[in-house]
């Protein structure tokens, strides 16, 4: 049996243990969870945009404790009614939790990616780690992952959760240690923060 088939069935049994709400590729796929195991481990993680808690609950297997945030008010009933530690937050206006380690999947990563890490960068602990997610058949989620590449690093990783589009395929991950950013990366992330913004802006106002 080869190494993607054993993987593929510990995920599903992974799966069916567990009764996730969402599947793939409304949730962050489930791998990534265990392979980020080590970063995590015995720390604080933030999950900003955590919906039902899905990812929550994969993450709680490592890490210390959990703390999840979204603006669905509905969405976030359900992550209640499973005793996650979640709250009602819209990451754009409010302040984040502090936290360890971060990690956000926003469904539109042009607009929402480059926000978070700036505001995390700069509302966090010196040794905080940004952990973003990048759907690669997502043509803007692949291009902001690609950019932050600069300051970060980026894996990827296969998952198999489905037969259907987008229930498999590769999800990829960029981790940013803000200890290893240096003073001149600030402006940088500053102007890519507000230049992709601005083109999301755009873009949205062009296709209206």
């Amino acid at each position: 049996m080869t190494q993607i088939k054993k993987m593929k069935i510990k995920e599903i049994e992974l799966l069916n243990k567990i009764n996730l709400i969402r599947k793939a590729p409304a949730r962050t796929p489930v791998v990534i969870s265990y392979k980020i195991r080590n970063l995590i481990k015995n720390k604080v993680v933030c999950e900003l945009g955590c919906a039902e808690g899905d990812n929550l609950i994969l993450m709680s297997k490592y890490a210390k404790e959990v703390i999840g945030s979204d603006i669905d008010k509905k969405r976030l009933k359900h992550a209640q009614k499973r005793d996650l530690n979640v709250q009602l937050l819209n990451y754009r206006l409010d302040m984040i939790p502090k936290a360890e380690v971060y990690y956000f999947w926003p469904s539109n990563s042009l607009r929402d990616t480059p926000y978070l890490f700036w505001k995390i960068i700069n509302n966090s602990y010196s040794n905080s780690i940004i952990i973003s997610g990048c759907d690669n058949s997502v043509k803007y989620d692949k291009l902001c992952s690609y950019i932050y590449s600069i300051f970060s690093d980026r894996f990827n990783f296969n998952y198999h959760e489905g037969s259907r589009p987008r229930e498999n395929g590769k999800f990829s991950i960029n981790i940013l240690y803000k200890s290893k950013l240096l003073f001149y990366h600030y402006p940088f992330l500053f102007f890519l923060t507000y230049f992709l913004r601005t083109f999301s802006y755009l873009r949205n106002r062009l296709a209206n």
